[in-house]
């Protein structure tokens, strides 16, 4: 085989051109890989995106726009009943009436009751009533309650009628109707009052009437002289 030149010269061509093949394999190589170093990348496809929404608008931006009026549904007015009048007030029993109703009643505590609605009059003919029905009055808690009567008036009213009846209660009255005499009596501002605590103070057939009237005179004008 090495004898024969022609066999020997083609295996030197055969190298040769082996050679030569990849010398030209490893440029090209070469080649592509600055290729694709030097060239931009390509954009890799995207898929299809929807087109954005529009953006909201800004509230602060958009006008505003009355609200429109409510409308609440109301029951229908029914109509307001007329208020019923009250009776117009009975007109005051006369004086003379609510004596002779005093007179009439059997009973103490209707008697007492008359003699109340006396008294509520507040003025001078009440006064002058209260003091008749007195004089006439035999039960000792009725004469007690016009004595009592007398005192829820204003003293000043008719002081003269006033002191004319205590002074008749001092004088052959029960126990219970002096004390009540003399305990109004101390209230009053009256020249007479003093003179008439010390009569009681000294001549009451009653002590306990006396002590009663001492106790009310000490304590309004000082210890008895």
């Amino acid at each position: 085989m090495r004898d024969n030149p022609e066999i020997g010269q083609n295996i030197f061509f055969r190298r040769r051109f082996l050679t030569t093949m990849g010398l030209l394999g490893c440029a090209a190589l070469a080649a592509a890989a600055w290729y694709l170093r030097s060239s931009p990348p390509v954009a890799a496809e995207r898929a299809p995106q929807p087109p954005p929404l529009p953006a909201a608008a800004d509230s602060a931006t958009l006008p505003l726009q009355a609200a429109a009026p409510i409308k609440i549904p109301t029951a229908a007015a029914s109509p307001i009943a007329a208020a019923p009048s009250t009776p117009a007030s009975e007109p005051e029993m006369p004086l003379a009436m609510l004596e002779r109703r005093f007179h009439a009643s059997s009973a103490k505590e209707d008697r007492i009751e008359v003699a109340a609605e006396i008294a509520g009059r507040r003025d001078a003919n009440a006064v002058a009533a209260l003091g008749r029905l007195f004089q006439a009055e035999r039960h000792p808690a009725v004469k007690v309650a016009l004595l009592a009567d007398l005192n829820d008036i204003d003293r000043d009213t008719a002081p003269e009628l006033l002191m004319r009846t205590l002074t008749a209660a001092l004088r052959g009255q029960p126990r219970d109707v002096r004390t009540t005499a003399l305990e109004v009596l101390a209230q009053l501002d009256d020249p007479q009052v003093e003179p008439l605590l010390k009569r009681a103070m000294a001549t009451d057939p009653d002590h306990e009437v006396r002590d009663v009237a001492a106790a009310l005179h000490r304590a309004r004008f000082g210890p008895a002289r």
